[in-house]
């Protein structure tokens, strides 16, 4: 129970009604008797039984008001601030507590609508929380929004964490990381080392020719980047030694000197 509001008129009635619905209880069960002996009238019997029966459901309402006076939790959690203090009037739609579930968590995510077609229900996303750097949690996606808002043009993820020792608090900043897309088979380098011409996308790579080593240039087909690297489709083979430092200063037949 968080709170009991001022009941001491209803607690007064219900007082009154339970010595009034004895009386009444009393006489209806001596008229009852009476009747099945058919002694007495019948209109004599039912105004004792509507009477009975009516401060019986006045009863009832009266409970039911008391009952609703009681104030109890809807969750197991803690009380984070009490708004209400006591003796101050309470109105309906009035904040009372704050009370704060620590048990489950959700978090939640606004993602980009492009990767709508990748993001699945059920399926087993990273969280990690700058607050605590160690603590990694991978659990499944439990509701993905049906709506994408016009400001942003995002749509709504969330995720169930449990939360048994309390560690994380609502409003922690947490990072989630999809897995929406997979490759064994492909080449990744520093997307930096990736230039354009008007024939397209190339790289530089460090060939033997005659008694030397020179730069040559390589068009690539680019597939997906993700933090400072480029999957690589074609143009190149695994063995192929890229040039990654002092890329931008060579061109196609550069004399390289490989140090270390």
């Amino acid at each position: 129970m968080l709170a009991k509001l001022n009941t001491r008129i209803i607690e007064k009635n219900i007082a009154e009604l339970k010595t009034q619905l004895e009386y009444a209880e009393t006489m209806y069960n001596k008229q009852k008797q009476l009747w099945d002996k058919k002694i007495g009238s019948e209109r004599q019997y039912l105004d004792i039984k509507n009477q009975y029966l009516s401060l019986k459901n006045k009863l009832a309402v009266l409970q039911a008001q008391y009952n609703m006076s009681i104030i109890h939790s809807p969750i197991n959690g803690y009380v984070e601030e009490i708004i209400k203090k006591k003796g101050e009037l309470a109105t309906p739609g009035m904040q009372m507590m704050h009370i704060v579930g620590l048990d489950k968590l959700y978090v939640t995510a606004m993602i980009s609508e492009s990767h709508l077609p990748v993001v699945h229900l059920g399926e087993k996303v990273e969280i990690t929380f700058p607050t605590f750097p160690d603590l990694v949690i991978h659990q499944p996606i439990t509701r993905i929004g049906n709506v994408v808002k016009k400001q942003n043009r995002t749509f709504k993820v969330q995720v169930v964490v449990d939360n048994k020792e309390g560690k994380l608090k609502p409003n922690l900043l947490a990072n989630i990381k999809f897995n929406n897309y997979n490759s064994d088979n492909h080449i990744v380098i520093p997307s930096l080392v990736i230039r354009e011409d008007m024939k397209g996308s190339y790289l530089y790579v460090a060939q033997k020719q005659d008694n030397n080593v020179v730069a040559k240039k390589k068009y690539v087909k680019v597939g997906r980047s993700y933090r400072n690297n480029s999957e690589i489709l074609s143009g190149i083979n695994i063995g192929d030694k890229v040039i990654t430092d002092g890329y931008s200063n060579v061109s196609d037949g550069t004399i390289l000197k490989i140090v270390g």
